[in-house]
């Protein structure tokens, strides 16, 4: 594709001495344009700041990167950022390797489980220092916040429940729910507990169809620009969330059958912690003006229901 060769793509593949490369566009989200950088395998993954001053958070995905990858985790490593580029003016850029896959399917349960687990297990261990969105600091990675709740608050950026206070009155959808309203918020103390005084992980916080890449018997995760240090339940609440509660509880019940399990997780909170990623994602939804009032509602109620039978 050599069209618009005025385009910032250009731009960033001149200065990176790749211009002759063929590429092709893979998407543009809210922040980002992504490009296909080279036609056959191996390929790199390019992705340009949408904006003049977007961007912030492509040089903490490449620690995060580099970080997992050293792990062991199946994702993508670091090629080169505008950062590094010396006298670069233009919109910021990350260049990372490309990896092959189809987004998950739900035929393809059997090998998204244990891959969940095995990434969540190579995640959780790593330990930073601080809560909530991460940032460089002295080279090394660490959390912005000094206390988990705050951590969930500044990574929220937006109404936390029940991390900002127990009532859900002025929550965009919740406020007009008040029978879910009067289920949730007796159960806030409970959930604050799960939040909080729980052991802080990774969190990738992200883990839908999209960015659980299946190429075989390998499931490879992408996107880590919602990375936060958070609570030990909440990417399984979000698996919940975003991939359904079957899925959830085989990738809970694979993560604690192993011994490099967090041993601060517990099953019980995986639900109370859901309640609050229901929440949260139903205010992002109306935020993005994303019409999925059915769906967050049937999640919080399935979620409440499960509390209510007391799992163990």
């Amino acid at each position: 594709m050599n069209r618009d060769r005025d385009a910032p793509v250009w731009d960033v593949l001149r200065a990176l001495g790749m211009e002759d490369v063929p590429i092709l566009p893979l998407g543009a989200g809210l922040a980002s344009e992504a490009w296909r950088v080279g036609a056959d395998t191996p390929w790199l993954a390019l992705r340009i700041a949408r904006r003049d001053d977007g961007g912030a958070t492509y040089p903490v995905e490449h620690a995060l990167a580099s970080l997992l990858a050293a792990q062991g985790a199946s994702v993508p490593t670091p090629v080169r950022g505008s950062w590094e580029v010396d006298g670069w003016t233009g919109r910021a850029f990350s260049l990372m390797t490309g990896l092959d896959g189809s987004p998950a399917t739900p035929g393809d349960q059997a090998v998204v489980v244990p891959a969940l687990a095995d990434f969540l297990a190579t995640q959780q261990p790593i330990e930073l220092d601080g809560f909530g969105p991460l940032a460089l600091v002295d080279g090394g990675l660490r959390g912005v916040s000094t206390s988990a709740a705050d951590g969930v608050r500044a990574w929220a950026e937006r109404p936390a429940w029940p991390a900002d206070g127990p009532s859900l009155a002025s929550h965009p959808a919740l406020g007009d729910r008040p029978d879910l309203r009067a289920a949730m918020e007796p159960l806030a103390p409970r959930v604050l507990e799960a939040l909080v005084d729980r052991p802080t992980v990774l969190v990738h916080a992200d883990l839908h169809e999209e960015n659980l890449l299946v190429d075989g018997s390998a499931v490879h995760v992408i996107d880590l620009g919602e990375t936060f240090l958070g609570p030990v339940a909440w990417d399984l609440a979000a698996i919940g969330y975003f991939l359904g509660w079957r899925i959830a509880d085989q990738v809970t019940d694979a993560l604690l059958a192993r011994s490099d399990a967090h041993a601060g997780l517990r099953r019980a909170d995986v639900d109370l912690v859901a309640l609050a990623v229901g929440a949260y994602r139903w205010a992002l939804d109306r935020a993005l003006g994303a019409d999925e009032d059915e769906s967050d509602a049937a999640f919080l109620r399935e979620t409440l229901e499960r509390l209510a039978r007391g799992r163990p």
